[in-house]
C-alpha cells in the first residue's frame, strides 16, 4: 500500500477505471510453491491445492537447498548455485521422488505436480524458477521474523515479494484453505487496484473484501484547511464505489467466485497498524497489498506498510507487484 503520497478524487477514479496488466485468472496457469517441510510451508502446499481444486491453477513445486550452508560467506555458494544449474535436475532425483511422496501424504490423494529441486538462495531461486515456469502466482511459507532474523538476513519471503514480477502470496501457518475474508489495502492507486483484483483470484466462493482505504488523520487547524478534507472525503466514497462495481463485475466471469461480498472502510491512523487491527478484530485470513516501484533505486522495493505486514507474519499476506510497464 502506498504511503509517500494522497491520492486525490480525480486520480482514484483514473486508477479504477484503468485497465488491467494482465488477467487475475488461474485457471490453467502455473503458480510456483516453495517449500522446505515447515509448518509454514505446510499450510502453502495446501493452499495451493485448494487454488488448484477451486481455480483450476496449476501448481508446481520447488525445493530448495540452501546454499550458505555447505560454505562460509565468499563467492563460493554462488559457485555452487551455478554448478547446479548446470548439471540439471538428475541428481536430484532421489529428493524429488521423496518429496512427492511427502506432498501425496500430506493432501491424501495423489498430486501430478511437477517437482523441482535446486541449490542456491532460497529467494533467488525462487524467484528465476517462477520466471522460467512463466508462473501466474507465487506461494510461499510466512512466519514472524524478529530482529534476528533481520541479522542474519533469513527473510525469504520478504526478498521473494521484493523481486518477484507476479503476486506473491504468503501463508501463514494457520491459513490451510482458500481465505474467506480478506482486506485489502487501498489508497486508489494502480497498484492496490491490482492487489483488490488479485484479492478475487485466491478468496474462496462466498467470501468477503474489505476495502480499507487507510490514512493518516488531517490536522485541520483552521477553516482554510478544511477545504481539501472535504473535496477527499467526498471523494473516496465516490472512488470506492467505482471500484467495487469493478470487482463485482469482475465476479460475473467463468473463473470468478461465486458469491463474493464487497465492503469498504476508511480507517484514520498509520496504515500498517490500522490493516493489522482491522483484520484481528475481522476475523481476515488475508491481507492484500500493492507494492510500488521506488525509481530512485535499481531493484524493486516494497513500500514501509507491506514490509511491515510480511514481517509481522501473523496474518497471510498477498503482495501484488507494480505494473512492468
Amino acid at each position: 500500500m502506498r504511503t509517500d503520497s494522497k491520492a486525490t478524487p480525480a486520480a482514484a477514479l483514473d486508477a479504477v477505471a484503468a485497465p488491467t496488466t494482465s488477467s487475475s485468472s488461474l485457471r490453467g496457469r502455473p503458480i510456483l510453491v516453495a517449500t522446505d517441510g515447515s509448518a509454514q510451508a505446510t499450510a502453502a502446499v495446501r493452499v495451493a491445492a485448494a487454488l488448484a481444486d477451486a481455480r483450476g491453477a496449476r501448481p508446481e513445486v520447488l525445493q530448495v537447498f540452501d546454499s550458505r550452508v555447505f560454505a562460509p560467506p565468499s563467492p563460493l555458494p554462488g559457485l555452487i548455485a551455478l554448478t547446479d544449474d548446470l548439471l540439471g535436475e538428475a541428481p536430484h532425483e532421489g529428493q524429488k521422488r521423496e518429496l512427492r511422496v511427502a506432498i501425496d501424504q500430506l493432501l491424501g490423494a495423489p498430486r501430478d505436480w511437477p517437482i523441482h529441486v535446486r541449490i542456491g538462495t532460497p529467494a533467488g531461486a525462487i524467484v528465476r524458477e517462477a520466471e522460467r515456469a512463466g508462473a501466474a502466482l507465487v506461494v510461499v511459507g510466512l512466519r514472524h521474523h524478529g530482529t534476528v532474523d533481520r541479522v542474519l538476513r533469513d527473510e525469504t519471503t520478504l526478498h521473494v515479494a521484493r523481486a518477484a514480477h507476479v503476486p506473491v502470496l504468503g501463508v501463514a501457518p494457520a491459513l490451510d484453505r482458500l481465505p474467506h475474508r480478506v482486506v485489502v489495502g487501498v489508497d486508489f492507486s494502480r497498484a492496490s487496484v491490482r492487489a483488490a483484483r488479485a484479492a478475487l483470484s485466491v478468496i474462496a466462493d462466498g467470501g468477503t473484501i474489505v476495502l480499507a482505504y487507510a490514512r493518516p488523520p488531517l490536522d485541520v487547524t483552521s477553516e482554510a484547511d478544511e477545504g481539501p478534507e472535504t473535496i477527499q472525503a467526498q471523494g473516496v466514497p465516490a472512488a470506492f464505489e467505482r471500484l467495487r462495481a469493478e470487482l463485482l463485475a469482475s465476479c460475473a466471469g467463468q473463473d470468478a467466485p461465486a458469491g463474493v461480498t464487497i465492503e469498504s472502510v476508511v480507517l484514520p491512523g498509520e496504515p500498517a497498524t490500522e490493516l493489522r487491527a482491522l483484520a484481528e478484530r475481522s476475523g481476515a485470513d488475508l491481507i492484500a497489498v500493492g507494492s510500488h516501484r521506488h525509481e530512485t533505486v535499481e531493484r524493486w522495493l516494497l513500500g514501509s506498510v507491506t514490509t511491515e505486514l510480511v514481517r509481522d507474519g501473523r496474518v497471510s499476506v498477498l503482495v501484488v507487484p507494480p505494473g512492468r510497464g
